[in-house]
């Protein structure tokens, strides 16, 4: 099984963002169809951009969803690390009809006359998509995307040269479908993954970039790939020990991620939870094997209090251990200023209120937004960043 990641490829200003209502403790992006499953997904946000399988109708875990203009792409204002439940269905509806356009390619005669030839009169949207997909699988030679490669015009590609790279592939079956009346897209994002034994997910790397074709059947968008299946991302094995080793160390950097930089509320609490009914299960378990002379010792009140005792401990110390975010203890110090941070609200929007309200307070304030711009959107993480930040504030506080 192989997951496909699209990425959203359009930057978006605040005002160009739609915010989605949290339904049942859901965002909702479709209604589900065919099969369901559920996954955990695992990324670093990179300016607000939200990364989802194909077929995800359904996600939580976050705590404000904003979609953009161009469709299904979705931003997000929580920041750092996010841990994302996602609902996933083999054919996903949209949640409302839409009328999907051509991608605007223009469709030559000789085009047409190719795509016709190939689908023969099938009039089936999915059984056409079918047909030209193994057309091109097996017609078309895959060449890697070199800096030294010359690009040709589509029309090229399809009638002559028949070779070329992922984005080739992918624009070449849209035109091919567009020119039988069929509206289709190119999907661009990750493909496959390395899956890790151990845990059981699937690791996504940059190299796993590939683009892929997307097909309207009056309904939903359903997905075609028309690369070589052996020529697209992943496909390398590698050797038992490489992927033991492998995954041993992606499973550190999952459990550190997962269950240290991005240990919420709800992870705490169902760790409280399970602690408890350990801690009731096993003094159960020892007072009906002790001595009777010893039993009283464990009576019911001394293991409910023995349980209070290490859930209570065991809070204290994830209270202790979890840190607020950057942008919640900026939002923080602005909330004391007068100046209310909402999630559509970037802290550059923040400072510019606080200059009108509190000039002093904002010019105190500026160089640890510029610090907080550059730890967020630098790309490269510092703790002593970080650190500096919170000192500053905790200053400004006194």
């Amino acid at each position: 099984m192989h997951a496909l990641v699209p990425v959203p490829v359009v930057a978006q200003r605040v005002a160009e963002l739609i915010e989605l209502p949290l339904r049942q403790g859901s965002f909702y992006l479709g209604r589900p169809g065919g099969v369901e499953k559920n996954a955990i997904v695992q990324m670093r946000s990179q300016r607000g951009k939200v990364f989802l399988p194909v077929g995800t109708f359904a996600i939580s875990g976050i705590t404000n969803l904003y979609e953009g203009p161009a469709r299904e792409t979705y931003y997000t204002y929580d920041d750092g690390p996010l841990t994302i439940d996602v609902r996933l269905a083999y054919r996903p509806e949209p949640l409302r009809l839409q009328r999907m356009r051509m991608s605007g390619y223009p469709i030559s005669p000789a085009v047409e006359t190719l795509a016709r030839s190939i689908v023969g009169t099938e009039t089936d949207p999915e059984r056409q998509a079918d047909l030209i997909e193994q057309y091109m699988v097996r017609n078309f030679h895959y060449v890697q995307n070199t800096e030294t490669a010359k690009p040709i015009p589509l029309e090229r590609f399809l009638l002559y040269e028949r070779s070329g790279h992922c984005e080739y592939f992918a624009a070449g079956m849209v035109a091919l479908m567009n020119a039988l009346g069929v509206p289709a897209r190119i999907a661009g994002g990750f493909y496959g993954g390395q899956l890790n034994p151990l845990t059981g997910y699937y690791l996504m790397r940059r190299e796993d970039a590939h683009a892929w074709t997307e097909v309207w059947d009056g309904k939903r968008w359903l997905t075609f790939d028309s690369t070589p299946e052996s020529m697209r991302p992943s496909a390398s094995e590698l050797n038992p020990i490489q992927l033991y080793f492998a995954a041993l160390s992606d499973s550190m950097t999952f459990f550190w991620d997962r269950y240290v930089l991005t240990f919420g509320l709800g992870d705490q609490i169902a760790l409280f939870s399970d602690a408890m009914t350990w801690a009731g299960t096993t003094i159960g378990s020892l007072r009906d094997n002790l001595n009777p002379d010893f039993r009283g010792i464990l009576s019911r009140r001394f293991g409910e209090t023995f349980v209070v005792i290490v859930a209570a401990g065991l809070a204290v110390m994830m209270l202790l251990r979890r840190r607020r975010r950057l942008f919640d203890s900026l939002a923080a110090y602005l909330a004391a200023q007068g100046i209310e941070v909402g999630p559509a609200m970037t802290m550059e929007e923040a400072l510019r209120e606080l200059r009108i309200r509190h000039p002093e307070a904002a010019e105190e304030l500026q160089p640890l937004i510029a610090l907080y711009e550059e730890e967020t959107f630098g790309g490269k993480r510092d703790s002593r960043r970080a650190r500096t930040i919170r000192r500053k504030l905790a200053e400004l506080r006194t």
